[in-house]
């Protein structure tokens, strides 16, 4: 049977492999338990070539936020997000994103659960 690792300084954890996979197995003394979860934040970055953006008919200015409004819209409509996620990552209020979804005639997943909601803080 293979000795157990005891836990000391040495043995500290890589803050990239967290980023990577926050939760891990980890094998102790030949139990298996899961590490805590731990939010990170995280971010992406997309690589747009140069003649994409070239192409792109927009301003310069513009060219960014159009981008990051056409994938939110995208997502939602896929509904891969939702309306919350979505109008943050379009770096829009509620009431801009909402105005959006409809000037492009996107159905707006609203569930049963949503209409109680809005109908108990109506007071309804």
């Amino acid at each position: 049977m293979p000795s157990c690792p005891l836990p000391h300084a040495n043995n500290s954890v890589d803050k990239r492999d967290l980023h990577a996979n926050p939760v891990r197995p980890v094998t102790w003394c030949g139990s298996e338990m899961k590490s805590k979860v731990m939010k990170m934040e995280q971010t992406l970055v997309l690589e747009v070539s140069g003649d994409v953006l070239e192409a792109v008919k927009l301003p310069p200015s513009e060219v960014e936020r159009e981008l990051l409004r056409e994938l939110a819209l995208a997502l939602y409509q896929r509904g891969a997000l939702g309306l919350g996620k979505a109008r943050l990552l379009a770096r829009m209020t509620r009431w801009e994103f909402e105005e959006l979804v409809g000037r492009r005639q996107i159905l707006r997943h609203y569930t049963q659960a949503d209409l109680e909601e809005d109908i108990r803080y109506g007071g309804g």
